[in-house]
């Protein structure tokens, strides 16, 4: 008989991919867990996403597989996560994980005792042992046998793992103070010297790729904070290196496989340093990210590729990833047809009889197309082999005419790949990264000065205030088909709040600023650690979790408690809110010592740190040539600076001193005015000054 299982009746993709498997699966909730205790049964927790390629392997070696299913049914509880959905128990048990193995990842499997304590897992198991790794059917078996016969040692390494995880992150960092002789620290002083700040270049320089541009070495992830720190490093102390590496790694990947070169986007990660072949899933916060790191470059180097290549983004997003709601969807799968990369790969036959003569011979050598494929199964990746002026050189062809054939030529080849079978859609809508997008359109609309960055990054504001809100500022983590009950996490609230705070730099219209600081102080309210400056990651109101944990390193995407140490330090400027200063400030303190000696694991935190010890610049335009006179400033790179603009009766205190009919721009930090200037030149020359 088959056996019940009630992913079927899921909203997740992820788990509806895994509800016709024999198994067992239950969804994480009171009925499951109340089950594992009434039959004193151990829990298998497998938490995945829809777009995770070993996830899918799994699940088709073992999870379809009758024999193992009977396997799993007869000796676990067996619950599905999605990750995206449940980000607060993905990080309890991965770091439960990482402190068992010394790894983490995903498929993430977890064995827990019925009371939620993890005694075992690992992430991808195989269906026989495979290089140094146990059959997945090995495991299970002496995770029952441990289970029945050592429930006593079982018992006791659930505990010690319980209490690894529950000493928060926050206890080393305090640990990294004193072996760095920090003590006490003196806020009457700067918490940041230049020397701190140069330490911080050199431990990141370290890690740059100066051959093909990001940092470490394969797999290779964007890293978009580390460039934000950068053009921050060149703006304040003339880091001319630091800009060029930004510049490397942008034209790099944008020339790169990792970027759609017919579609647009950009996938998660690359597999080489090359940036060649990509891990093909695209995720809605990596193209958020891009989008912001782009524009902010922008402003520095004038560069029109990133100004095309951003609107290229944007159409990508609007065409496969938005909803008709004005959200955007989470994922795109990186398999189709259950082959890894197969709607973006090409044979060679494909390509030559799509094109005239004139468009094979330029796009042939400009993507190095060759007879067996440039990469796996005889697939040709798209990416730009040789630049252009050297092809039109090579080839003896005027640039324009190489420009016009390669165009024709993306034209032809996305109408045909318009047709093939698509790679699964993850339609959950997440606040965060919907949060992240808001923010990524807005600075490009401030860079570039196109609306429709605007007018999008505006009805998904509408979108988050209609469908993820529940009597603000309390809000729902995500929306699917239906409205979602699920609470926000703290990542959902620290990054509605920085988006707030950017759509008031794109529309000045102060209701934004308003729900910005109703956030910080909802924030303050349910997610504080008790003396600690830090927030948890979930809300005190959450039963269903034996562990609340602390996020603080910024990785592929920014943490939560950086993002907030940047909002406070904006709105307690914003707002005259000393304690929200204080917050922000006391953070720096505490992540200060990790952060110069790993500054690509805390660059959010980086770029934090300049916003703290340059003052942010208050700029306030007044009169009737307000608003061209901020469009003008927006066109420069001017990090740590808030632009405000008094044209009329404002509720805001900070504007409350200037008048909003006179053509006057006051530049104002740590409560110190400059006198005042008539143009966008004026603020420039007191800027460079400070």
């Amino acid at each position: 008989m088959k056996a019940h299982n009630s992913l079927q009746h899921a909203s997740s993709p992820y788990l509806l991919q895994h509800a016709a498997n024999p198994v067992q699966w239950h969804i994480w909730g009171d009925e499951a867990l109340q089950l594992a205790k009434e039959n004193d049964k151990p829990i298998l927790l497998s938490i995945g996403y829809s777009s995770c390629h070993w996830c899918h392997v799994m699940a088709h070696e073992s999870f379809e597989n009758e024999t193992t299913a009977a396997l799993m049914n007869e000796h676990f509880i067996n619950i599905k996560v999605d990750r995206e959905e449940r980000p607060d128990l993905d990080h309890i048990y991965m770091n439960a994980i990482q402190i068992l193995t010394g790894s983490g990842g995903w498929p993430l499997n977890v064995f827990l005792t019925p009371d939620l304590k993890p005694f075992y897992g690992g992430t991808y198991f195989p269906p026989k042992p495979l290089q140094n790794r146990a059959s997945w059917n090995d495991v299970l078996w002496h995770m029952a046998d441990a289970f029945k016969n050592k429930r006593d040692e079982v018992e006791q390494q659930a505990q010690q793992l319980l209490d690894y995880i529950s000493n928060d992150v926050t206890s080393v960092l305090k640990k990294k103070s004193l072996e760095n002789n920090l003590g006490e620290i003196n806020f009457s002083e700067k918490l940041f010297s230049e020397s701190d700040f140069e330490k911080m270049f050199s431990q990141m320089q370290l890690r740059f790729d100066s051959l093909h541009g990001g940092f470490e070495a394969a797999p290779k992830f964007l890293g978009t904070m580390n460039m934000e720190w950068l053009l921050m490093q060149n703006y304040f102390f003339n880091k001319k290196n630091g800009l060029e590496h930004v510049q490397l790694s942008l034209t790099k990947m944008l020339s790169g496989g990792i970027y759609d070169q017919l579609g647009g986007g950009i996938s998660r990660y690359s597999t080489d340093a090359q940036w060649f072949a990509p891990h093909f899933e695209k995720m809605l916060y990596d193209n958020a990210l891009m989008l912001k790191t782009m524009a902010q470059t922008f402003l520095v180097t004038k560069d029109d590729l990133l100004k095309t290549k951003a609107n290229h983004i944007l159409q990508f997003l609007k065409r496969e990833m938005q909803a008709a709601n004005g959200g955007f969807y989470s994922a795109l799968d990186a398999d189709s047809e259950g082959v890894e990369g197969k709607f973006y790969g090409w044979q060679f036959d494909e390509i030559k009889n799509a094109l005239n003569n004139n468009e094979w011979k330029i796009v042939q050598p400009f993507y190095n197309i060759t007879t067996e494929g440039n990469w796996e199964h005889g697939f040709n990746i798209l990416h730009q082999a040789i630049e252009k002026n050297k092809l039109a050189e090579g080839l003896n062809l005027d640039e324009k005419v190489v420009a016009e054939n390669l165009k024709s030529a993306h034209e032809k080849l996305f109408s045909i790949r318009e047709k093939k079978i698509r790679p699964q859609l993850d339609n959950k809508q997440l606040l965060a990264w919907n949060a992240l997008l808001i923010s990524g359109l807005s600075q490009c609309y401030k860079s570039f000065g196109d609306d429709e960055f605007k007018n999008c990054a505006l009805q998904m504001v509408d979108f988050f205030s209609k469908k993820l809100s529940n009597n603000f500022p309390n809000l729902y983590h995500q929306c699917t088909l239906e409205k979602s009950s699920q609470a926000a996490f703290l990542d959902d609230y620290a990054f509605a709040m920085q988006a707030l705070l950017d759509v008031y730099a794109i529309t000045f219209d102060e209701k934004y600023l308003q729900k910005s600081y109703q956030i910080a102080q909802h924030i303050i309210t349910h997610f504080s650690k008790p003396d600690s400056p830090f927030f948890y990651f979930t809300a005190k109101e959450q039963t269903d979790i034996i562990s609340r944990s602390i996020e603080l390193y910024d990785g592929a995407l920014p943490s939560p408690n950086s993002v907030i140490c940047r909002c406070f330090l904006k709105l307690s400027v914003l707002f005259n809110d000393e304690k929200l200063f204080e917050i922000a400030q006391q953070q720096l303190a505490e992540v200060k010592a990790a952060m110069i000696q790993y500054p690509t694991s805390f660059a959010n935190w980086a770029c934090a740190s300049m916003e703290l010890e340059n003052h942010l610049a208050e700029i306030i335009c007044c009169g009737e040539n307000a608003e061209k006179i901020i469009a003008e400033l927006q066109q420069h790179y001017l990090p740590a600076s808030i632009m405000l603009l008094k044209i009329k009766n404002s509720e805001l205190q900070i504007l409350e001193p200037y008048p909003m009919d006179k053509n006057k721009i006051f530049v104002c930090r740590n409560k110190t005015c400059e006198a005042p200037v008539i143009d966008s030149e004026g603020v420039l020359r007191l800027l460079k000054n400070n």
